[in-house]
């Protein structure tokens, strides 16, 4: 079994839509933020000698670098959807079994972690 672990990060604004949960609504209005994303990846078996080449996912991450994510996603860009973004674009890059986690982390303890 391997594990691999990645650190990254990507710089970048959003809002969010005002919904009967959203308690602060400082959120409303465009604000940045220096996102952090961990991706966890345990595999059984190597291709090419790798679980993956960590540029294939930076690829991913780099969509998102310096831009607005509402004008990204059709969806509401909270932490807990932009982690099932992540986690399933990584996720097609496989074509074997894998155990794959994607933490992201939008301001210093304030992380979300997504799997399936």
């Amino acid at each position: 079994m391997y594990k691999l672990e990645k650190t990254y990060s990507f710089s970048s604004a959003h809002h969010l839509e005002d919904t009967p949960s959203l308690i602060t609504k400082k959120c409303l209005g465009v604000h940045g933020h220096r996102w952090v994303v961990k991706v966890s990846i345990e595999a059984f078996t190597l291709v090419d000698d790798m679980v993956i080449d960590f540029g294939a996912i930076k690829e991913i991450i780099t969509l998102l670098d310096h831009k607005d994510l509402n004008e990204v996603f059709k969806f509401n860009p909270t932490a807990e959807n932009i982690s099932q973004f992540l986690w399933r674009s990584i996720n097609a890059l496989f074509s074997r079994d894998i155990e794959l986690r994607v933490t992201v982390e939008e301001s210093p303890g304030a992380k979300v972690t997504y799997w399936e």
